[in-house]
């Protein structure tokens, strides 16, 4: 919603770095949430709003899973989602 803004979190969790990003939109339904990874899929209600192809949480998702990680979304419609990933932190130390 306009005048809103995001919220982003960045933490150290059992050995990864986890990294949240969370509004205060309009949320996601179960349904939707289903599908956000998949290539080319894009909210229905936005479809009419922003000329993108629905690429960038499918190439997200592949780039956090080849270091690793998981990437997912918690959300509820009318109140708003949480976009979190993951990724094991190094533990060696670079030569």
């Amino acid at each position: 919603p306009e005048n809103s803004g995001i919220i982003l979190r960045a933490f150290v969790k059992e050995g990864s770095l986890a990294v949240e990003v969370e509004d205060h939109g309009k949320g996601i339904s179960k349904e939707e949430q289903a599908q956000l990874f998949q290539a080319y899929h894009r909210v229905e209600e936005d479809r009419h709003l922003t000329p993108v192809l629905g690429l960038g949480l499918t190439l997200s998702k592949q780039i956090v899973e080849a270091h690793g990680g998981r990437i997912g979304v918690e959300s509820e419609p009318g109140k708003g989602s949480i976009f979190r990933f993951t990724t094991p932190l190094r533990t060696e130390q670079p030569i």
